[in-house]
């Protein structure tokens, strides 16, 4: 069988932490398998539809290194559907089928027209609520006859669930999952504006695009057994369900868009890199098996490529999985360190680096051309654990420090390191070493007064980057002019 695998969201909003690990677990299985990886948008809920929604959407895939096999914004194949003349990758542009399938399920009778109104319902849920009982809907219009329920009265169309026995179906990480149907809601499928809910967009959508696998979060598996029952009316094969852990704060409590689960958009603005977050998501809920647990344990940076290689659904976990962000930043902090200085990767540092230079008052961009930039940020990355504390140890490479006042022995070290220097040809890391330790050892000055000080002259203190090298990228003119400026000071 032919791996097909979709992510679904709905563009009600952007694309957040959770949305990304149930998007990578499809790609990376899809990759695995040879299959496609579909981008379905479920934008049924029209009233709170954000159209900006769907490009960003879209984009974020591409930032995270996703290639969509077939979406909105691929070239349609409507062979790889079983409705061509319905083949889109929108749901609103769907209807039609939808409504066949409603009107298919009246006519066998697993459907039925419910005319409550919403003052009704409401009042059903405080009911129940209080009474500490389900809030499900009491069936009143599943009794009602065809006749008087083919009226043109607004309506919604319901599931007519069985209400007997129990519904049993497998997940690939639950294992064998029984439901008792008389606790299974009879769920609305048509709303009264004529649009489906998730319910039936779902199964009819997975179906005709020919979805093998769903992978999808642990919070829609109750939900599971009324899609089971959904195709079997429809007389649709089930495909696999793989639901995902749910993910959960630091404190227990379900991570959601109100409590931390922040969008791509945020976790960009906070200088994360593409591959630190894909290696972040892919520990959410998922081990290593034995054959691949050295791999992954000796290293937080895998390509999209590695990360293929070892995903496999059977190490998928059904504990919740812990969202600790203080381990994003950690793996962000390695992927900043290791990335080399050439590619996607290091263009986006160097974009965001930028984009941060370009709020502070003392930077000129006009005057920074970009290989310079390039090549400051290349040597100094490794010394410091954020693209944020980049930014901050780069002041000193554009602005000169003030002069500090030395004491007696660090300032005869910094007046024979200036004298040495002022005579080096080659100006390199360890060229300069070798001259500032030769004038230490003439001036009879210990290095652990020389150096405190020396890196006060340069960079104000600023950590950053051993001195020998900091040196070579503020280059000879303007290091001999701070060490001439400190001696000034202290004249």
């Amino acid at each position: 069988m032919a791996v097909r695998v979709r992510f679904a969201p709905s563009p009600t909003g952007f694309l957040h932490l959770g949305g990304v690990r149930t998007a990578l677990f499809n790609y990376l299985f899809a990759r695995k398998h040879g299959g496609k990886f579909i981008l379905r948008l479920e934008d049924t809920d029209r009233t709170r539809l954000q159209p900006e929604a769907v490009q960003r959407i879209q984009d974020d895939l591409a930032w995270l290194g996703m290639t969509v096999d077939e979406g909105p914004s691929t070239p349609l194949q409507q062979a790889n559907f079983r409705n061509p003349a319905h083949a889109a990758y929108v749901q609103s542009q769907r209807l039609p089928l939808y409504q066949e399938a409603a009107d298919a399920l009246l006519h066998e009778g697993h459907a039925y027209r419910c005319f409550c109104s919403a003052d009704r319902l409401e009042a059903l849920r405080v009911s129940a609520y209080r009474q500490g009982l389900p809030t499900s809907y009491d069936r009143l219009c599943r009794s009602l006859p065809r006749a008087e329920a083919e009226d043109g009265v607004p309506h919604t169309i319901r599931f007519a669930m069985p209400t007997q026995g129990e519904t049993r179906f497998q997940d690939l990480v639950y294992g064998d999952l029984a439901f008792r149907n008389e606790q299974i809601d009879d769920q609305v499928l048509i709303k009264s504006d004529g649009f489906p809910t998730y319910h039936l967009a779902n199964v009819v959508d997975d179906y005709d695009m020919r979805i093998s696998h769903v992978l999808r979060g642990e919070e829609w598996l109750s939900s599971t057994a009324k899609h089971v029952n959904l195709y079997h009316a429809l007389g649709f094969e089930p495909p696999a369900f793989v639901h995902l852990p749910l993910l959960i704060n630091p404190d227990r409590t379900k991570l959601s868009k109100r409590s931390g689960s922040l969008f791509v958009s945020q976790i960009q603005d906070m200088g994360i890199l593409p591959s630190a977050l894909n290696n972040f998501v892919m520990l959410l809920g998922w081990s290593a098996s034995e054959e691949h647990a050295e791999a992954t344990n000796h290293a937080d940076y895998l390509t999209m490529e590695a990360l293929t290689e070892v995903f496999d659904i059977g190490q998928l976990n059904k504990s919740a999985a812990v969202v600790a962000m203080e381990r994003l930043h950690y793996i962000n902090k390695r992927h900043l360190h290791l990335v080399e200085p050439q590619g996607a990767q290091f263009d986006l540092i160097l974009d965001y680096a930028r984009q941060r230079l370009e709020r502070q008052p003392w930077f000129n961009s006009d005057n920074t051309p970009t290989h310079r930039l390039a090549h400051l940020v290349a040597q100094l990355k490794p010394s410091f654990d954020s693209v944020d504390d980049l930014v901050a140890g780069l002041e000193f490479f554009f602005v000169r420090p003030p002069a500090p006042t030395l004491a007696e022995a660090p300032f005869r070290g910094i007046t024979a390191m200036t004298a040495q220097l002022r005579e080096l040809p080659d100006w390199q890391p360890e060229a300069i070493k070798g001259a500032c330790l030769h004038a230490l050892e003439e001036a009879k000055v210990g290095r652990k007064k020389a150096f405190p000080a020396l890196r006060q002259v340069l960079v104000n203190g600023q950590h950053g980057p051993p001195l020998y090298p900091t040196m070579a990228l503020l280059g000879r003119d303007e290091s001999l002019a701070r060490l001439e400026q400190a001696q000034q000071g202290d004249a």
